[in-house]
């Protein structure tokens, strides 16, 4: 038997939804939860740079439209998109986006990197665009030296016309020899080198870049829409709205799950939602309606909703209240409430869908019998004695992962959940009933 409680990082929204202007198809005395698929689901979505456009280099063949060659990837690990790439005019040049939100434009021939920028907006220039250093003064012994060394990505260095001498780092050498002719203390190349050995007339550099002020740049952003829901908006007017803990625990939105009608599906192997623990879902007694379906074995006992304390456990089950644990044990569900006459309940209702096909299942409490109903029918009739415990846990739909120090989770998809904190009448029972049937077309 299971419980559970929790801490979210992402905000839960208390917005209070009422039905204006109309009559409520339920009856609204003691309502405390509504969770229909077909409002108040919100979906995850995300932006993404889809194109670049750089100008204004002092390389005309940088300048150019650059547009995502691939929609990035959703990453469930840390909610950022991943790595994705661009393509550029036809002249040798991409670009690529990592998860850290920064671009790089490079020479897709030898994947050197040219420019850089943090928002696609303003570029600078990197180390290596600095494609040509130009030096004059060498004489004597060193007169070789002077001329125009160009970037030479095979090399990783600065090639004069012929490749006598090289410059890597700060040193100019003989490329056959490997003797240091010259140092510079310059990043870029610029300014006097100095001589390792001999005397000779000054020295001097002049370096072709790309100028940093001349750079432009502007991006063009697309949204890439999910079917992960985030949030599921309480329809009750109370504001009982449940939200997920992570990203990895999103289940999934289905448009047509029956009668045209849509659903919220939960894969068994950890997507849950959580409803903050609040006195309007503290109930003495209680009725529950679900709509539901189930498809094939989930984790443990295929808990479809819990309420527990955070130390809820075996060892001490007084400490847990449960609005009405719903799961299945040995094929059938298992839909019980603790009660001060019996904190640890175990109660077969004699309702088994694992057949796959969708459900509306019904429960009452009155403080003394607990009742259970498939498609209006009475299927088994229970005495507890008491009130419910109550607890100071999360409500937890799809699962539970906050109690036992273990997790169930329900494979199945949950199209609407109503919850009261009384023990409906009949009449109530078969209004609710009726308006679920006429919804959702199940009997």
């Amino acid at each position: 038997m299971p419980l559970y409680s929790t801490a979210c990082p992402l905000p839960i929204n208390r917005k209070i939804f009422r039905h204006k202007g109309s009559v409520s198809p339920i009856p609204t005395t003691g309502l405390s939860l509504w969770l229909k698929a077909d409002a108040g689901v919100s979906k995850f979505s995300f932006n993404y740079v889809s194109q670049i456009i750089i100008s204004g280099t002092s390389t005309p063949n940088l300048n150019g439209t650059y547009t995502a060659t691939s929609v990035p990837s959703y990453d469930f690990g840390n909610g950022i998109p991943s790595n994705y790439s661009f393509s550029g005019p036809s002249n040798g040049f991409g670009m690529y986006f990592d998860g850290g939100y920064f671009y790089m434009l490079k020479n897709i021939g030898d994947g050197d990197a040219i420019l850089e920028s943090s928002n696609g907006q303003t570029w600078t220039i990197t180390s290596q665009a600095v494609n040509q250093v130009v030096i004059s003064g060498f004489t004597g012994d060193y007169a070789g030296a002077n001329g125009s060394y160009n970037y030479s990505s095979d090399y990783n260095a600065f090639l004069n016309g012929d490749e006598t001498y090289v410059i890597e780092g700060s040193e100019l050498k003989n490329i056959e020899t490997q003797e240091v002719l010259a140092t510079n203390t310059n990043t870029n190349y610029s300014g006097s080198w100095t001589l390792v050995n001999g005397t000779g007339n000054p020295v001097t550099t002049s370096v072709i870049i790309i100028p940093t002020g001349s750079i432009s740049g502007s991006t063009t952003t697309s949204t890439v829409n999910t079917n992960f829901v985030t949030a599921w908006a309480d329809q009750s007017g109370i504001g009982n709205n449940a939200g997920i803990e992570s990203y990895a625990q999103e289940p999934t939105f289905v448009s047509s799950f029956l009668n045209g009608k849509p659903a919220v599906e939960f894969n068994g192997q950890g997507q849950v939602m959580k409803i903050e623990d609040e006195d309007s879902l503290d109930f003495l007694n209680m009725s529950c309606f679900i709509v539901l379906k189930y498809l094939g074995e989930g984790t443990g006992n295929n808990i479809v909703y819990m309420k527990n304390a955070d130390d809820g456990s075996p060892e001490n089950p007084s400490v847990y209240g449960m609005v009405g644990t719903l799961g299945i044990f040995g094929g059938n569900l298992d839909w019980p409430v603790s009660s001060a006459g019996n904190p640890w309940p175990d109660l077969d209702s004699n309702i088994n869908i694992t057949d796959g096909t969708p459900r509306l299942l019904s429960m009452t409490y009155n403080g003394t019998d607990i009742i259970t109903y498939d498609a209006g029918v009475q299927t088994s009739s229970n005495e507890l004695g008491g009130n419910m415990l109550t607890s100071t846990g999360l409500l937890q739909i799809g699962g539970y992962n906050h109690s036992f120090d273990s997790a169930e989770y329900f494979y199945g998809q949950i199209a609407e959940i109503i919850m009261y904190n009384r023990a409906v009448n009949g009449t109530e029972r078969q209004q609710v009933e009726a308006y679920l049937n006429t919804k959702y077309a199940i009997y």
